[in-house]
């Protein structure tokens, strides 16, 4: 694998019952999917994240201090109509207003009165 691809990256995922692309390669311990292009490959060694990845792959380049989030949720999810481009901040506006933060947990940025 020269450069991964739309249709590889497809190859590596199950779909479920929401659509989610669910990524069945490695995930990190926080949930995301990452690719690592190995040395004995053509050109440089390096590691993706799969959300990120798919994104580009679909709508070009990734605009430097940008998040790539899920409308979904799902971290492993790659299917790029649930993948959307944002900053720091329209991710955490999208997670309070979805009522997804956890409890207790500080937020960057923010001060926890609790």
């Amino acid at each position: 694998m020269a450069q991964p691809t739309i249709e590889y990256l497809k190859s590596r995922c199950a779909i479920d019952e929401n659509g989610c692309w669910l990524w069945t390669g490695h995930v990190t311990k926080n949930g995301y999917g990452k690719l690592h292009r190995s040395r004995g490959l053509p050109g440089p060694s390096r590691s993706y994240w799969v959300h990120r990845l798919m994104f580009e792959l679909i709508y070009g380049p990734i605009p430097v201090a940008t998040n790539i989030c899920h409308s979904c949720d799902v971290r492993r999810c790659i299917n790029p109509l649930h993948l959307w481009s944002g900053t720091a901040a329209d991710n955490t506006h999208d997670m309070m207003r979805k009522g997804r933060r956890i409890q207790g947990r500080v937020l960057r940025g923010e001060q926890n009165y609790n």
